[in-house]
């Protein structure tokens, strides 16, 4: 054996083992990744649980000749291997072995089309590691076993070319000569032939290799058609074929606009760059398979810009192939350079890991991949929903749901599962569903959503956070009895749909009262809701400064307190304080929890422990009333440790604000047992009085401290208390604002805090100066009006009483 054979070989073998191994990193054999791998893992799954008998067999389906045809040979395959080793590490080890497979495949192609090892290797090396290869080899799709039929199908087709006598010049096949393309070896075409048999049982990446070889057809004419214009009929028919099975599939095709630096992405930077040089220089070439390979590489460019599946990965096949003699020449120019002799290793080191790291990075930020959140709710809807739910989700949503959990849901039961089960659903079929799904998620007319949720017989419904922050329904469901929450997390949420709701829809109360008017004016029908700020895309900022969270149950408990209180003056607000009560029990969740605070909301438990509070300060004789109090309770106590308790059930307490806020508000709400977290949090404060630099952070964690010293008295908190006011006053105007205030604009909520902190550090003065800049301001201008209100209310009724704290705030309207 020769050096060069050698050292090909030893090369190659690397390229293929860091090939396999680098396509293991997205899911560290430990979680899948990729939307489509949690279906196609159900679908095996399935077929292992309940047979093959399953398989609906419609020949137009299993070949996806139909639109919504599904094949399902990988998925057989699949199930074979899983029958053998009887272990899930199948779907994450079938990808890299058949990329191996493919990788080699192409090796041995592209040394066929440049009769040269080295080159083969250069090309083989560009591919393997391709974004748009990479990605969809490393995730259990039918693709990767689809895309091993693409290659296996053009080197034989190589080879047959090469078997032709003159294949090195088009010249050789003008016009009665073109039927030469017929003379190469038969056996060849035969192997091609049942491996497209093959392929098209696997998956419908057929039809752009359909569309390749149409192109390579038209390269064989087109010496004739220069020869002879008369024969542009031909041109024509099969431009009009290709247009064809263009136009009959590109209604399946995503169609999104595709970024120029989308190219760069998803080739490889090195890989495009190459690629387009090679384009220029072989365009003229008068080789068959070059010409080919430079007209699939153009065409392919331009019909990648419409829809993307045309970039990813089939023109990441002919730009690799192209670029591979480029980045030869270019590593040998290297090595040409007089430069340290130490020194040029380490550079084409770095030109290749850009290509390896590329490949890499890409994979791993862009496929999907289930959030710790995301996998709690799925066993949360596999241990509570039974097996025959039908979820609403959106489509990607929908993947991970079904793949996970093994529910249904309404679009890929339509598009995927029916094509699989049952007879394929045609195009406007699986339209009509996708159009009612976007209905349900997005449209504002309410009656339409409870009428197309019924028609689809929807129990549950199952947002992640992209689809909750972009849906309308997602702002409904948090107040309207419709939707009861089972688990919510920032990630991942999960309602019931209740088609029936004991609540009823009641209308704003007409009391002419100041106070109360303001606070009709949030009435949604249902509950009262806060106006809905801009996110400011941080989740701390948001708690603090924003309601972005509709159903807002805090809100609705401390109205519900004022309403009871105000009930010997205004009889009916009796009604009300009650029908909120049955509201907050609809919206409680089984564990106890409220959520609020973030879009998506979270289970936080000072959402919890601020709804309970005022629940705490009157009976209103509802059973309910009793119930809420002692699960809210019963879960605070479930997230409270010795020395902290948790921001919510996926956020520890990890000593950051949230975290101190959280200790010191939920402890001074319910101070039981609290007083190793209280001295935690005192001893975080610093000498000059404070816990961070932002002034709304000390007010935070000192209004929890004031709560907690005023049931315990405890003179060490004092302490804290006075000099946490020592350090607002000295950060606050002579006009009674705040010098940070402004980045954000805070709310009056915070003021109101601080005129608590100085009552109870006996700071009487700045309490009034705080107080005067209150009424200086007028709340319909506040972030947050709805809170501020009712803030101030409650903390000035712990200084001046309920009356008279209810007449001073009625200033600020």
């Amino acid at each position: 054996m020769s050096n060069l054979k050698i050292n090909v070989s030893k090369y190659l073998l690397i390229i293929l083992m860091i090939a396999f191994f680098t396509r293991l990193i997205p899911s560290k054999l430990t979680i899948l990744v990729g939307n489509d791998a949690y279906v196609h893992k159900d679908i095996v799954i399935r077929l292992a649980n309940e047979g093959l008998g399953i398989l609906s067999w419609n020949l137009k389906s299993i070949t996806g000749i139909s639109q919504y045809g599904y094949p399902v040979l990988f998925h057989l395959l699949s199930l074979a291997i899983y029958k053998i080793f009887q272990t899930k590490l199948v779907f994450f080890l079938i990808p890299p072995v058949l990329s191996i497979f493919t990788i080699f495949i192409f090796y041995k192609m592209a040394c066929e089309i440049f009769n040269n090892k080295k080159i083969g290797l250069a090309s083989t090396f560009l591919f393997a590691f391709a974004p748009s290869y990479f990605v969809r080899t490393s995730i259990f799709i039918p693709e990767s076993l689809g895309l091993f039929f693409f290659i296996s199908i053009l080197y034989l087709l190589v080879k047959y070319i090469k078997s032709i006598e003159g294949h090195e010049n088009l010249k050789n096949f003008e016009l009665r000569n073109f039927f030469k393309i017929f003379t190469g070896e038969k056996k060849i075409i035969v192997a091609a032939i049942a491996l497209f048999i093959l392929y098209v049982f696997t998956h419908r990446g057929w039809v752009f290799l359909l569309l390749t070889l149409l192109l390579l057809l038209l390269v064989f004419l087109l010496p004739s058609i220069k020869k002879e214009p008369k024969l542009l009929p031909i041109i024509v028919i099969l431009l009009a074929l290709f247009g064809f099975i263009f136009i009959k599939n590109a209604e399946r095709l995503q169609t999104q606009t595709v970024a120029f630096l989308g190219f760069f992405k998803w080739l490889g930077a090195i890989q495009l760059v190459l690629g387009v040089y090679a384009i220029f220089k072989y365009f003229k070439s008068n080789n068959p398979i070059y010409k080919f390979i430079v007209l699939w590489a153009i065409l392919f460019i331009f019909a990648g810009a419409y829809s993307f599946r045309f970039r990813d990965p089939y023109l990441a096949i002919p730009i690799c192939i192209l670029a591979g003699p480029i980045l030869l020449k270019f590593i040998n120019t290297i090595k040409s350079f007089k430069i340290n002799k130490k020194l040029k290793p380490f550079v084409l080191l770095l030109l290749l890991s850009i290509v390896v790291l590329q490949g890499v990075a890409v994979s791993y930020s862009s496929v999907a991949k289930p959030t710790e959140r995301h996998l709690a709710a799925f066993n949360f809807i596999k241990d509570n929903t039974p097996k025959n739910s039908i979820f609403l989700a959106s489509r990607d949503d929908a993947y991970l749901l079904v793949g996970e959990t093994e529910r249904k849901d309404i679009i890929l039961q339509k598009s995927v599962y029916q094509g699989l089960f049952d007879k394929p659903p045609s195009l406007n079929e699986v339209r009509t569903v996708q159009n009612d799904v976007n209905e349900m998620l997005n449209s504002p007319l309410l009656n339409e959503v409870y009428f197309l949720l019924e028609k689809y017989n929807v129990t549950y419904i199952y947002l992640a956070k992209g689809t909750y922050n972009n849906s309308t329904l997602s702002k409904y469901m948090a107040f309207d009895p419709h939707f009861k929450p089972l688990f919510i997390s920032r990630d991942a949420i999960v309602y019931q749909y209740v088609a029936e709701p004991k609540l009823t829809r009641k209308e704003k109360l007409n009391i002419n009262e100041k106070s109360i008017k303001f606070i009709e004016e949030f009435w949604n029908g249902y509950s009262y809701s806060d106006t809905i700020g801009t996110s400011l895309y941080n989740d701390t900022l948001d708690i603090e400064f924003r309601d972005v969270f509709p159903g807002s149950p805090d809100l609705n408990a401390m109205i519900s307190l004022l309403y009871n209180n105000l009930s010997e003056k205004y009889p009916e607000l009796k009604t009300r304080s009650e029908y909120i009560i049955d509201w907050l029990a609809c919206k409680q969740l089984d564990n106890g929890s409220f959520v609020g605070g973030t879009s998506p909301p979270e289970e936080y438990t000072l959402t919890t422990m601020s709804t309970i509070y005022p629940l705490l300060q009157f009976n209103s004789g509802n059973e309910k009333h009793r119930i809420i109090v002692k699960k809210g309770i019963e879960y605070v106590e479930s997230q409270t440790s010795k020395d902290s308790i948790q921001v919510s059930n996926f956020y520890e307490n990890s000593n950051d604000y949230l975290s101190l806020k959280t200790d010191s508000q939920v402890s001074g709400m319910y101070p039981k047992n609290k007083k190793g977290i209280i001295e935690k949090v005192i001893s975080k404060q610093r000498e000059d009085g404070s816990w961070y630099d932002e002034t709304y952070k000390n007010i935070g964690i000192l209004k929890g401290l004031c709560l907690y010293y005023n049931y315990t008295k405890d003179p060490r908190v004092l302490d804290s208390i006075k000099k946490g006011a020592k350090w607002l006053k000295s950060h606050q105007t002579n006009f009674g604002k705040f010098k940070d205030d402004g980045n954000p604009e805070y709310c009056i909520s915070q003021y109101a805090d601080a005129c608590i902190v100085y009552h109870v550090a006996g700071d009487e003065s700045s309490m009034k100066k705080t107080l005067n800049y209150i009424f200086s301001k007028k709340i319909e201008d506040d972030p947050t009006p709805l809170r501020s209100y009712l803030t101030l209310i409650y903390d000035l009724s712990m200084i001046y009483g309920n009356e008279k704290a209810l007449n001073l705030a009625e200033r600020i309207i």
